[in-house]
Formats: structure tokens, C-alpha cells, sequence
């Protein structure tokens, strides 16, 4: 409502478009539009602010405006883009002396690097992050590096040093009493744990991090739900997983998140496969190849999740619906850049194939 008093004012008082106060907004209106989940929105305020900005030398609202429109691009998938934008955002930055936002840029790249597979890069943009906010002494900032330097670390199967920077986020920002920082980074926790077999500890900490969202009337609160999702598949337990899937998907297909929602028809295969719904797990592959072809949205979640359908299809005699999932797994390790889960699931296509007489 203070953004819509700020607009009339200007509009009252007829500021020229050129005076950068309009910019001002438009950078402020994005970042709480991403804040509720309304990302198309987020995305045009951001691009329009970065048009202006450029027509009239507003350089030191580039790198903000830029930053919010690849976040916006990143949360729907188009990952690439985002990057573009992303690292524009950090020489924008630089340009003006804006180390905050030279900062956030490089910490929301690396959490794009980590995303495509390109771990290395990713710790080292958090790391250049993390020097950034020490030295202009930015104690969110610094968690909110840290907490990618655990993602980076995690992309690159490191798990040690995942939890390590994971739980040096949650005590950051418990210091500071960022709310919404402690509900991210015990999600983050939350996917190290479940990665390295500590199921109990993960749920616990999902749990933490849905509750503390849900208070805050944040719109990602069905992330932690979603991952502990996974942690159910990774315990078989297909029928408790499967509910929360649903309730993500209706989430994302509200949003319009491309690439979320091609991982959650891909997660959604071996909760399908175990209720033998067949129908539905042939809407549910297309949707997740078109999705996640379209989107670019890689994730070593969805290949596992994908070769876990896998396994329960083929447990029932469905042997080219295995194979189908067992391809979608070996795009994403592919593109992730793992060549010995891909050498895995050629051998186990090869395996499967053999018993229907080829791939034809």
C-alpha cells in the first residue's frame, strides 16, 4: 500500500520520467512482488526499471533492477537468462562502486553455477560473495553466501563442506534474527542431511523451515514440503510423499514456475507407479520432458526421483515406462555433468532393453 501512495504522490506532482524517484519504486515494487510469489510482475517492473535506467543513466539502479529481474527468470526456470542478467547486474554494480548489490548478484549467480551443474563456479561467485558483504561488514549478506557456498559444495557431492557452510548460515542468521534467512537455511540443512542418509535429522529440519515460513506468510513455504517429499521416496513411503507433491504442483502451476513444475511431475512418477495409475504417469512424462526441455531446469533431485520411478515401474513389468523415466534421469545427469550416473543409467537402459528385444 506505501508503493501505491509513493506512485500517486509522483503522479500528483507530475515528476519528470526521467527523475530516477520512478526507478526507486519500480525496484521496491519488484522486490515485494518476488516476495509474494507473483513473479511475472516482479520480472516487468525489473526489466522496465533496467529500460529506463539505460534511457536515463540511472547506472546506480542497473544492478538492483537487473537482479531482480533474473530472479524472477531463475525462479521460473529459464536459467540461462537469469545468468546473462546476473552477471550484467555484477559489472553494473562495479561500474558505480555498489558493493551490496555487486554482492548480491555474485551470491545469486552462484546459486544459478550450482544449479546447472557448473559447481565450481558456484563456490567460487559465493565465496567472491562472501569477501564482498565481510568487508562492508553486511551479516545477511554473509549468511546468505555461506548458504550458497553450501549449495555449491552440495552440487559438487561434497557433503562435509556442505553441512558445514549450511549450519554456519543457520547460526548467522539466528544471531541476526532473520526469520526468513533461519527458514531458508534449515531448508538448505535440510537437503545436505537428506543427501547423506540423516533422514530423521532432515525432516526435522524441513519441518522447522515450513513452520517458520507458513508464520511468515512467505509463498515458499512448499519448498521445504516439496524436499520433504523427497525425503519420503528416498524411504519408499510413495502414498505420504504424494500429497505433498500435489500441493506444490497446484502451488507452481498458480505461479508459473516452468521448471519447478517439470520437477514435480518427474517426482510424482514413483507415487503414480506404486498406485499402478499408468493413465496418469503418461501425462505426468510428457509434462515433465516439455517442462524441464523447455525450462532447462536441471537437478540431481529429479534424476533421482526419476530413477526411482524407474525402479517401481520396472518392479511392476513396465519396462518401457522405466526406460522412459531412466532418460529423463540421464538428461539431468548429463547436464549436470555426471558422467558416472550416466554410465549408470545407460547400463541400466541397456539392462532393460535387452528384455524387450531393443529400443526400436
Amino acid at each position: 500500500r506505501l508503493l501505491d501512495l509513493r506512485e500517486e504522490v509522483l503522479n500528483a506532482v507530475a515528476l519528470d520520467p526521467a527523475d530516477a524517484r520512478w526507478g526507486e519504486g519500480w525496484v521496491a515494487r519488484a522486490h515485494t512482488l518476488l516476495g509474494q510469489g507473483r513473479l511475472d510482475e516482479a520480472e516487468e517492473r525489473g526489466r522496465m526499471t533496467v529500460a529506463a535506467g539505460r534511457e536515463h543513466q540511472w547506472r546506480y539502479l542497473l544492478a538492483p533492477a537487473l537482479r531482480m529481474a533474473a530472479t524472477a527468470a531463475s525462479k521460473k526456470g529459464r536459467l540461462a537468462e537469469a545468468l546473462a542478467l546476473l552477471l550484467e547486474g555484477e559489472e553494473a554494480g562495479k561500474a558505480v562502486g555498489d558493493e551490496l548489490n555487486t554482492a548480491h548478484c555474485l551470491c545469486a549467480a552462484a546459486e544459478v553455477f550450482a544449479k546447472t551443474g557448473e559447481q565450481d563456479k558456484a563456490v567460487k561467485y559465493a565465496r567472491r560473495a562472501l569477501a564482498r558483504f565481510t568487508a562492508i561488514e553486511d551479516p545477511r549478506g554473509q549468511a546468505t553466501a555461506l548458504m550458497a557456498i553450501a549449495n555449491g559444495w552440495r552440487a559438487a557431492n561434497d557433503f562435509e563442506k556442505a553441512r558445514e557452510y549450511a549450519e554456519r548460515a543457520v547460526v548467522l542468521f539466528e544471531q541476526i534474527g532473520a526469520r526468513f534467512g533461519i527458514a531458508t537455511a534449515r531448508n538448505t540443512l535440510g537437503d545436505t542431511l537428506r543427501t547423506t542418509g540423516h533422514l530423521a535429522e532432515a525432516a526435522a529440519s524441513y519441518g522447522q523451515a515450513s513452520e517458520l515460513l507458513r508464520d511468515l506468510g512467505s509463498p515458499e513455504h512448499w519448498i521445504p514440503t516439496f524436499n520433504h517429499g523427497l525425503l519420503l521416496l528416498k524411504q519408499e513411503k510413495y502414498a505420504e510423499a504424494r500429497p505433498r507433491f500435489d500441493a506444490a504442483l497446484a502451488e507452481m502451476a498458480k505461479k508459473g514456475r516452468a521448471g519447478l513444475q517439470g520437477a514435480l511431475y518427474a517426482a510424482l512418477l514413483p507415487c503414480l507407479a506404486d498406485a499402478q495409475e499408468w493413465d496418469e504417469w503418461d501425462v505426468h512424462m510428457s509434462l515433465a520432458n516439455d517442462l524441464l526441455g523447455r525450462s532447462g531446469f536441471v537437478d540431481p533431485d529429479v534424476a533421482e526421483a526419476a530413477e526411482a520411478g524407474a525402479v517401481v515401474a520396472e518392479r511392476f513389468g513396465e519396462i518401457w515406462r522405466a526406460i522412459q523415466a531412466l532418460k529423463i534421469a540421464d538428461a539431468q545427469w548429463r547436464a549436470l555433468g555426471n558422467t558416472a550416473r550416466c554410465a549408470i543409467v545407460a547400463q541400466r537402459i541397456a539392462a532393460l532393453a535387452g528384455h524387450v528385444g531393443g529400443l526400436g
